[in-house]
């Protein structure tokens, strides 16, 4: 008979539409999220009995979201149970059991020992902060009785502590009460409110004097260590459920960052109805600087604000991790006026002796004085300049902003006399001009770079070069807009360009022009450079260089290949070395006139003997020899480290037959420039011996003509005079 039905059933639901699947049971129940079930249903005719297992996965119950959820439910006479529920959102935990039955009564008991504010959305919450929770209700939906008790511990807003907190709500005879004290009880707070059709409610928050540093740090990018905030002040509240009103007084503010003191002078007071603030004018001070704000402006439709006075510029230093170095002062006027979606901004900016440089860089521009104003949607860089290692830096442009971001932009600089270091031994003085354009997404940096000077004495360690295998390039992880900045910049130079180290001594030029290209994090060059004088250093043998060039061509990264011929004279031979190829893959060839075996050559350039000449002495020479690249690193370092402290332009350490003794001995070569540069001496010794010593004196008179004197490893003096001649 169906008209008697009797229920023995047994459900599985799998990703079921959650809400509908409750609206069955409870018409006004609102929910999301995707339901699974193991249920059995039981009963007869009206009376039915539902029991079983349900999980949610992403989902929400009214409008509180989770992650997900699992329960024992039962349904029996109209009243649906939950039992072992457990809500998960992020790292966050909630067990609740409660009831909903007929006549909109319900009953709870909810608790958990581990919600992170930072799993519900809320903004700047540290990752830290953690809440625990007890709450429990019963009655009907529009007469409740609620108790809710947190505690709030930890909390740190970069490294600045948040401190712990309490908070206590009682909802009784649709009466609402809430305490709260928060931060150690540095702020309290205390509110009531009533449910019916308007709900009206009020609080008081009391700021009591305290340190409240973790609400600067979580503004900022870059957190210095003497941050320090101190507030004393009260907010009043009130409203409805169509109406917010509040007004706060501060009567005490003293903010420091950065090396600098920030104060007001008097009460700042502002309020806010709904969503329009104002503020009555105050001033904040610092020294004998102050600026002062008033004005105020209606979320989501319009501004009226003016900020005016003086202030130092180190504070902005928080604002982003890049910036290294900032200090100076400014005066300004601003004013913003208009629609919320594109403000009118105008005024402008007096900046007077600043200092700017980026984290990473030693070099930073200083003296830095101008002038920008902003019109509308556009800011205008009038005049700045500023000092930058030893020469001006002159810059100029505008900006076009959509509210109050930078839309698009382009400066253009014009250095002159600038001498920058691109490593420690590597100077650069050079003019030019550069133009720095784009969108906040995409830049580029084009232009033109003069060198007037410039100077190489990095010291190459050869023998671990030659030993050691090359790191492979990996790409940075995380790159600034600037550094990933396109480049295309046309270099020019062909005047007081040299490379003056351990392994070469020569002037060198640009052929026509080079190109850096790649970006500011990875620059690649194009372009050739050349030399046909000067020396170059091989096995402690000085070459003259007839020609060298280098062609870097590789559109990835810096990678020369390199072409070099020089000659040297070694006992009546003339030795001729040719170098083709990469630095990490080349060919290496030696000749000589008279012609020589190249196991004779290599002799002569290593002991100053010919091979059999040095019969008896090969395992001493070749033990030398090896010992000198094991000990590579090692001794490139003692090396340099002579050089640095000695001031020596160039000090190395090789194995020499001896003349007198006939033994394999360490012969020493060091090289000092005199006189700016004007002269250049070299002395070679055998260690243990003061007998077997070469002196050469090379004194330019000027830059095509040079007196050379030497006294080699015999005792003996000569003279020559060297003339420099090109032709074109």
């Amino acid at each position: 008979d169906l008209s008697m039905p009797v229920y023995d059933l047994s459900v599985t639901l799998r990703k079921a539409d959650f809400e509908r699947a409750v609206k069955v049971f409870y018409k006004e129940f609102t929910g999301t999220g995707t339901l699974s079930a193991d249920l059995k249903i039981g009963g007869k005719e009206k009376d039915i009995n539902i029991s079983g297992k349900t999980s949610i996965e992403h989902g929400s119950l009214y409008t509180v979201a989770f992650d997900a959820a699992t329960a024992n439910i039962t349904y029996t006479h109209g009243e649906l149970s939950l039992k072992q529920a457990r809500f998960v959102r992020g790292q966050s935990t909630l067990t609740a059991d409660g009831k909903i039955g007929s006549g909109k009564q319900f009953s709870y008991r909810a608790s958990s020992d581990k919600l992170l504010l930072k799993d519900f959305g809320l903004d700047r919450m540290p990752d830290d902060a953690v809440v625990t929770l007890l709450s429990e209700g019963s009655g009907t939906f529009d007469n409740p009785s609620i108790t809710i008790g947190a505690k709030i511990v930890g909390g740190t807003f970069k490294g600045r502590n948040m401190g712990s907190g309490t908070v206590s709500a009682v909802i009784q005879n649709r009466d609402i009460a809430v305490q709260a004290a928060l931060f150690n009880e540095k702020m309290k707070l205390q509110g009531h409110g009533h449910l019916d059709e308007t709900l009206p409610w009020n609080a008081e928050l009391v700021i009591q004097p305290a340190r409240y540093d973790f609400i600067v740090s979580s503004l900022l990018k870059d957190v210095p260590e003497d941050l320090q905030l101190n507030l004393e002040g009260k907010v009043e509240m009130h409203g409805n459920r169509n109406t917010i009103e509040a007004s706060a007084r501060v009567y005490h503010l003293a903010l420091s960052l950065f090396g600098q003191s920030f104060s007001n002078d008097s009460e700042i007071q502002f309020s806010f109805r709904n969503k329009k603030l104002s503020l009555k004018p105050f001033a904040v001070k610092s020294g004998e600087t102050s600026f002062r704000l008033h004005g105020g402006l209606e979320i989501g439709k319009e501004y009226d604000i003016q900020l005016d006075g003086s202030s130092a510029l180190s504070p902005l230093k928080g604002l982003s991790k890049k910036i290294g170095y900032l200090k100076g002062d400014a005066d300004f006027v601003f004013v913003v006026r208009g629609k919320w979606e594109k403000p009118e901004i105008n005024g402008g900016m007096t900046i007077s002796d600043a200092s700017f440089g980026l984290k990473g860089y030693a070099a930073y521009i200083s003296s830095i004085n101008g002038y920008l104003y902003i019109d509308g949607d556009r800011i205008v860089v009038e005049k700045m300049n500023g000092r930058f290692g030893g020469g001006t830096v002159d810059i100029s442009g505008l900006a076009y902003l959509r509210g109050f971001l930078i839309k698009r932009f382009h400066l253009e600089s014009r250095l002159n006399d600038i001498t920058t270091k691109i490593s420690n031994e590597f100077s650069v003085n050079l003019d030019g001009n550069l133009l720095y354009k784009g969108t906040p997404d995409a830049m580029d940096i084009t232009g033109d770079i003069r060198i007037n000077k410039a100077r190489y004495r990095e010291t190459v360690e050869w023998r671990s070069w030659l030993l050691t295998a090359k790191a492979i390039e990996r790409p940075k992880s995380e790159m600034s807009v600037f550094e990933k900045a396109e480049l295309n910049i046309r270099v020019s130079g062909s005047e007081n360009i040299t490379v003056d180290n351990n392994i070469a001594r020569a002037p060198i030029r640009i052929r026509g022009d080079m190109i850096v290209k790649g970006t500011a994090s990875n620059p690649i060059l194009f372009g050739r450079l050349e030399s046909n004088e000067g020396y170059i250093y091989f096995r402690n043998n000085e070459f003259r260089i007839i020609y060298a060039s280098a062609d870097f061509t590789d559109p990835h990264r810096i990678k020369p290949i390199l072409n070099l011929t020089a000659e040297t004279m070694v006992k009546g031979y003339t030795i001729r070395l040719n170098l083709e190829g990469e630095t990490e893959l080349f060919n290496l060839s030696l000749s000589s006139n008279p012609p020589l075996e190249e196991v004779d050559i290599l002799s002569l350039l290593t002991v100053g003997q010919l091979g059999k000449q040095t019969k008896g002495l090969e395992g001493g020479i070749a033990a030398g020899t090896a010992t000198s690249f094991v000990t590579g690193k090692q001794q490139d370092i003692i090396e340099e480290r002579v050089r640095t402290l000695t001031g020596l332009d160039r000090f190395q350490v090789e194995t020499y037959v001896s003349k007198t003794t006939s033994t394999v001995e360490p012969r020493v070569t060091v090289s000092e420039r005199l006189i700016g540069d004007k002269v250049f001496v070299t002395y070679a010794t055998s260690i243990g011996s003061t007998e077997e010593q070469i002196l050469k004196v090379e004194y330019l008179l000027d830059r095509n003509v040079s007196l050379i004197g030497t006294r080699d490893e015999r005792g003996s003096v000569g003279g020559d005079v060297k003339f420099r001649f090109e032709f074109k």
